[in-house]
């Protein structure tokens, strides 16, 4: 089931983002370098808990996004944009969802 692999490869590349997040706190007692301990370690605690409840009560956690297609749906296969150029080295893509 390839429905896991994205929600599990965000996960694993999200710890060397608060990882580094970690480091440039200023202070190791500062409420952002407590939390950003706190949300590593559900990362990596190997559990998950499906529960609508804040993060603070859940014992593991995902990363992930969400993201919606102009297609409306999860097909990201069906996106289609064209990028025009608008000045030397820049381009835009419109409105549509861009990856």
């Amino acid at each position: 089931d390839q429905g896991v692999c994205c929600p599990i490869t965000m996960t694993f590349a999200a710890i060397p983002a608060l990882d580094m997040a970690m480091v440039d706190s200023p202070s190791e007692q500062s409420e952002t370098a407590a939390f950003l301990r706190s949300f590593r370690e559900k990362l990596t605690s190997g559990k998950y808990c499906a529960k609508d409840v804040p993060i603070s009560s859940k014992d593991g956690a995902t990363c992930g996004m969400s993201m919606t297609e102009k297609q409306g749906g999860s097909d990201v296969r069906a996106n289609m944009t064209e990028a025009k150029p608008v000045v030397a080295g820049k381009a835009a893509a419109g409105d549509a969802f861009w990856l």
